[in-house]
């Protein structure tokens, strides 16, 4: 029996929601790692740009580029440019503009010292927290 109607299906009716039910089952649960996925990122995106500028100078598209290529997903211009502005208040980046040679002009972030330290100190500061938290994740046992 169909579940909308009440009345008997036809096989291939059957076998469309068996689908279309499976189909949505694996579209949740791909936002939910999503999701925690994007709630993680926001945590460290800072820690990932000032990392991709310990390589030198860049433009945000390329920043955006970069950080795609890394693993971290398509970051987009409404997440980054609002972050690099808190990351140039901050002083951890400095910013200069130029005119591009065939189109238009780019503003270019650098590293700064006050960044490189800050840099610094959140990787360490990151990396005995996921230490600990592999230790907690790992299974213990019987359970």
């Amino acid at each position: 029996m169909c579940r909308a109607t009440s009345k008997i299906c036809h096989p291939s009716e059957i076998i469309l929601n068996f689908r279309l039910h499976r189909y949505l089952d694996s579209v949740t649960i791909y936002h939910m790692k999503n999701e925690r996925r994007t709630q993680w990122l926001r945590g460290v995106l800072d820690l990932c740009v000032l990392s991709a500028l310990t390589g030198g100078e860049r433009y945000g598209y390329e920043l955006a580029q970069q950080l795609e290529e890394a693993g971290l997903g398509k970051v987009k211009g409404g997440t980054l440019y609002p972050l690099l502005a808190r990351l140039e208040k901050a002083d951890h980046v400095a910013t200069e503009w130029r005119e591009g040679s065939q189109g238009p002009g780019r503003k270019y972030y650098l590293l700064t010292d006050s960044g490189r330290q800050y840099l610094n100190q959140q990787t360490a500061d990151w990396t005995t927290f996921s230490g600990l938290l592999d230790q907690l994740l790992q299974p213990k046992g019987k359970g």
